[in-house]
């Protein structure tokens, strides 16, 4: 099985539901990624559709 985990915390502070899920994740022997958002630099979309028409996936 693989999982996309997306995490919207604003900081790391311990979370009880979050270890329960990456523990189950792991006993199941799952294949999975963490994206934690505040670590990612992401634009707004400005509705320019370059993504679909000249670099289809990926923003212009």
């Amino acid at each position: 099985m693989r999982v996309v985990v997306v995490d919207g915390r604003r900081d790391e502070e311990p979370c009880a539901v979050w270890d329960i899920l990456l523990d189950e994740l792991e006993n199941r022997g799952a294949e999975f990624r963490i994206f934690r958002l505040r670590e990612l630099k992401m634009g707004s979309c400005i509705g320019c559709f370059g993504c679909w028409l000249k670099t289809p996936g990926e923003c212009v």
